[in-house]
């Protein structure tokens, strides 16, 4: 598939994504992470991994995962094209004041790697990985 009508697509299905997340796992996931921010001292700090498009960060932000007054989300877009990224970066050009976005064209397995020669570097509080494994070859 060219890299254009894959971001079309990753676009496009945005819509049949939200309907597929189930809503009881997603209210939970609210609640623990809205803990967590109360307990924290520091900003969340949150890893996607498969970023794609952005459209994860849209839908966190539609649906209300994070508590805004707390000290804020540091949330890192993680993902082996850079062209997505790329569009990810446009489309969230604009985020609100408490939310830090980094982009990291990286692929999965060569960042862990990175991030085990280094084992004081900050931990994250949340990873994301929605439709990511599919695209892992596992064997």
């Amino acid at each position: 598939m060219q890299m254009d009508a894959f971001i079309r697509y990753l676009i496009a299905k945005r819509t049949v994504d939200d309907r597929a997340l189930n809503r009881v796992v997603w209210s939970q996931l609210v609640d623990a992470v809205r803990a967590r921010q109360r307990r924290l001292s520091r900003p969340l700090r949150v890893l996607e991994v498969g970023a794609g498009v952005g459209a994860m960060v849209e839908r966190v932000l539609d649906w209300r995962l994070f508590d805004p007054d707390a000290d804020g989300v540091e949330y890192t877009l993680l993902d082996g094209e850079p062209a997505l990224l790329a569009v990810a970066q446009e489309r969230l050009s604009e985020p609100p004041a408490w939310l830090r976005l980094a982009y990291a064209p990286i692929n999965v397995f060569e960042y862990v790697e990175q991030r085990t020669k280094y084992p004081t570097a900050p931990r994250y509080d949340l990873l994301l990985a929605h439709a990511f494994l599919d695209l892992l070859d596992l064997s």
